[in-house]
C-alpha cells in the first residue's frame, strides 16, 4: 500500500482497498513509509478517510501529521452528506466497504 500511495496511484490503491474487503484483510498504512503525502490526490484521501472510517484499515500517523490534516478536511467536505444504504460504491457500482461506523476523525 505504501509503493501504491507513494506514486499517488490511485488505480493500485483502490484495487488493494478492495482485496482487502472481499479477502476480509484489514489494511495497515503508516504515515512515515509515504513519500510526499502533501502531493496525494484528494481521491486518494477520500479512499484512506472512508476505509479508515469504516475500520476497514488502520493508520500510524507521523508527528504533526500532514494526512490527518487532509483527511479532517474530507471529513469535513463529507459532512451533511448522504450516503445511501450507509455503503461506499466502487466504480462498478458492487458494494466496496459498509459504511457501520459512527467513529469520528476529532
Amino acid at each position: 500500500m505504501s509503493y501504491a500511495l507513494s506514486y499517488n496511484n490511485y488505480e493500485m490503491v483502490k484495487l488493494l482497498i478492495d482485496y482487502g474487503y472481499e479477502n476480509d484483510i484489514i489494511l495497515a498504512v503508516n504515515e512515515d513509509q509515504i513519500c510526499l503525502i502533501s502531493e496525494l490526490d484528494t481521491e486518494i484521501i477520500e479512499l484512506l478517510y472512508k476505509c479508515y472510517d469504516a475500520f476497514e484499515m488502520t493508520i500510524t500517523f507521523s508527528e504533526d501529521s500532514i494526512l490527518l490534516k487532509k483527511m479532517k478536511e474530507i471529513k469535513n467536505n463529507l459532512d451533511g452528506v448522504n450516503i445511501s444504504n450507509r455503503t461506499i460504491l466502487s466504480d462498478n457500482s458492487r458494494s466496496m466497504i459498509e459504511y457501520h461506523s459512527n467513529y469520528e476523525i476529532l
